[in-house]
């Protein structure tokens, strides 16, 4: 399905006004949660920290890829964090890819707390769905068998 500039720039407004909602619902050393565009454009919960965290967004690549390769969510280390990702659709068309970024994670301690990140990630992907108007139940209870299957 084709994806036009409109659809592009509907996404990055709405990534933006997204991630400083959830914002508001983060600590402010916790979890990051950005929303890449195919674009190469980024809407983030904390952008000074993730460019201290991750200085060079190129490091995220890995986690697109494998999100793209259909590994839905995909996990990586990258630096000091653990970050888990998944697509984002609006309008039927592919918008990009939703990080969660959790400084200070191993692979260990994250499959330690598998429990609640599987619930964050789904609420976030439940909240980038309503606003977008793409909520769909299958496409958010899906998130969690696979998390389940990646411990």
């Amino acid at each position: 399905m084709g994806r036009g500039t409109g659809t592009t720039d509907r996404w990055m407004a709405v990534a933006g006004r997204l991630t400083g909602r959830i914002a508001d619902g983060l600590p402010e050393d916790g979890p990051i949660v950005a929303l890449l565009g195919t674009d190469g454009r980024v809407a983030a919960t904390d952008c000074l920290r993730l460019d201290a965290l991750v200085p060079e967004l190129q490091a995220l690549d890995r986690v697109v890829a494998r999100v793209a390769d259909g590994w839905e969510p995909a996990s990586a280390v990258v630096g000091g964090c653990f970050v888990l990702g998944t697509h984002v659709w609006m309008d039927e068309d592919l918008c990009g890819t939703l990080v969660l970024i959790l400084p200070g994670y191993t692979r260990e301690t994250a499959t330690a707390n598998m429990g609640i990140l599987e619930s964050l990630l789904g609420q976030v992907v439940s909240v980038v769905g309503l606003a977008t108007g793409t909520a769909d139940v299958a496409g958010v209870s899906a998130v969690e068998p696979a998390l389940s299957a990646a411990r």
